[in-house]
């Protein structure tokens, strides 16, 4: 169901458009849409300090303190006419931010509490409340001096958790195409993440997997070479069966008959002859 705010907030705009659309530019024109608009802003305003206090209710003090943030805008916006609206924007932002900035100090993060209290004094100077926490909060910042990262090393918290991220994504795949016998891609996702992130576990135990599998593969792959070669050399040294081809046993191999050459009979019969004479 739309709010009512909601509705109002539409039947104006679309009352305006056709003045938008058609009418020539003139001072009067102008200034109804000036006023049109306001009360646009004004009732958005209303609308956004009922979500703040709603948000705030149920204890959500970061979408609280923006929806403070972007009514203490559409006040500015606006102008005058508003001074109710902008008391309510003014104490709500103070007590969500100061809230805000009491945790961020009370778990050592100081910096981030000054930037809370400082969002309280950009809508309120005066402050009271704020300006002693500030001025405490700075005291603990320079006892604190030599013992706390720098502002650029803290600033790099967010971009070195979203690399965490990454290389765990990047483990997860390389599990992945492991489980799918996809060593190379497997090896090269783990090996992008444990670049990434060194101290993750996860990386150098699928890691193990991998060269684990690759050994395995290359044992597997000599055992079949192995018994090929195996193989190979029984079949040199296997008896030929050739002679069984022969079509009848070479009958000179069983006689006692001694054969000789032409030129060994011709010495002989010389040989008889000179004992003869």
């Amino acid at each position: 169901m739309m709010k009512p705010t909601t509705i109002q907030l539409g039947l104006i705009l679309l009352l305006a458009a056709p003045r938008l659309a058609f009418s020539q530019p003139s001072g009067v024109d102008t200034a109804v849409d000036e006023a049109i608009y306001r009360q646009a802003n004004h009732i958005t305003l209303r609308q956004k300090l009922d979500d703040a206090r709603a948000a705030q209710a149920r204890h959500d003090l970061l979408a609280a303190a923006k929806l403070y943030d972007a009514a203490w805008d559409l006040v500015q916006k606006i102008g005058s006419g508003v001074e109710d609206e902008a008391l309510q924007t003014k104490a709500g932002l103070a007590e969500v931010r100061l809230e805000l900035a009491r945790a961020a100090q009370h778990r050592g993060d100081l910096r981030e509490a000054g930037v809370e209290v400082d969002d309280v004094l950009r809508v309120d100077k005066e402050n009271p409340v704020a300006l002693e926490f500030k001025r405490s909060n700075n005291l603990l910042l320079a006892e604190m001096a030599g013992k706390l990262p720098s502002e650029e090393a803290h600033a790099r918290i967010p971009d070195i958790a979203k690399e965490k991220v990454t290389a765990a994504t990047l483990v997860q795949d390389g599990k992945l195409f492991y489980e799918m016998r996809k060593l190379d891609e497997a090896e090269a996702k783990l090996k992008a993440a444990m670049k990434m992130d060194p101290e993750n576990q996860a990386s150098y135990y699928y890691m193990n997997l991998v060269r684990e599998a690759r050994y395995q593969e290359t044992v597997n792959k000599r055992d079949v070479d192995s018994r090929k070669k195996l193989v190979e050399v029984e079949n040199d040294w296997a008896e030929t069966t050739k002679r069984d081809l022969l079509p009848q046993p070479n009958p000179y191999a069983h006689t006692n008959l001694v054969w000789t050459s032409r030129g060994v009979q011709a010495i002989k019969a010389k040989l008889q002859r000179i004992r003869l004479d």
